[in-house]
């Protein structure tokens, strides 16, 4: 019988996902519990993701034990080596490795809160013009929106899959 559980974790690294349906095989820790491997629908997860994720431990047949995520949430990093991990992973369009570490170096803990509330302080960092910080905020915030919209669909039955091809519908 599996156990239930909700446990605020840590991706650590995406093994696996397909971008269709947003099903995702990934190295998690969590305080408590150390590393573990996490499955599930889970689209827009990326490497220095926090969530609060509600599942059931299952052992697998063939790769042993497993946190089988049911439905989740994002926790905004709050230490520095989360923000930079989520910033290099490629998760925000215009962020690589080097800005995500200026940017760090410059703001620190409230990167996300710069980004997402005052982004023309980007410019302040070389290599970021003022139109660069906009579009660089634009995509943090549609991503944000397109994730609150899956997150809140899931809790009502719709899976990630119908709500992702709706949103390539809407885009396209």
């Amino acid at each position: 019988m599996s156990v239930k559980d909700t446990l605020e974790c840590r991706i650590e690294y995406v093994i696996w996902q397909n971008e269709e349906n947003g099903y995702t095989v990934c190295e998690m820790s969590s305080d408590d519990l150390g590393d573990f491997i996490g499955v599930g629908y889970l689209p827009f997860i990326n490497a220095g993701d926090i969530i609060k994720a509600e599942g059931t431990w299952e052992t697998h047949i063939e790769y042993g034990e497993q946190f089988k995520i049911g439905l989740y949430e994002k926790v905004q990093p709050r230490r520095e080596e989360d923000i930079y991990l989520y910033l290099s992973s490629g998760a925000v369009k215009g962020i690589g490795e080097s800005t995500a570490k200026k940017i760090i170096d410059l703001f620190g803990a409230e990167s996300l809160d710069i980004i997402r509330d005052d982004p023309l302080k980007l410019a302040k960092i070389k290599g970021i013009s003022e139109k660069k910080a906009v579009e660089i905020h634009e995509d943090y915030i549609k991503q944000q929106g397109v994730q609150d919209i899956v997150i809140f669909l899931s809790r009502y039955g719709i899976n990630s899959s119908f709500a992702l091809q709706r949103n390539a519908y809407v885009r396209a």
